[in-house]
C-alpha cells in the first residue's frame, strides 16, 4: 500500500506539471512514464553515464522541465 501511495503521488505530480504547461492535449502521463522507463545508467570505465536518448525524447523531456542528469 505504501508503494501504491507513492506511485499515485508521482503520477499526480506529473499530471499536474503536464496540465500546467498545457501538454496534456499532446502527451499523456503514460507517454512520459514509458519515456522514463527507457532511461538507463551504464558504467563506463568506472563512471556512471546515462545511455543515449533520441532527439525527440530529449525534447519531450525538456517541455515539462524534466531533467535526466
Amino acid at each position: 500500500m505504501f508503494i501504491n501511495r507513492i506511485t499515485l503521488q508521482w503520477y499526480q505530480q506529473l499530471y499536474s506539471e503536464l496540465k500546467a504547461k498545457g501538454l496534456l492535449k499532446k502527451y499523456s502521463v503514460n507517454d512520459y512514464i514509458q519515456l522514463l522507463t527507457d532511461l538507463k545508467k551504464i558504467k563506463i570505465n568506472g563512471q556512471w553515464h546515462f545511455n543515449e536518448i533520441t532527439k525527440t525524447s530529449g525534447k519531450m523531456m525538456e517541455k515539462p522541465g524534466l531533467t535526466y542528469e
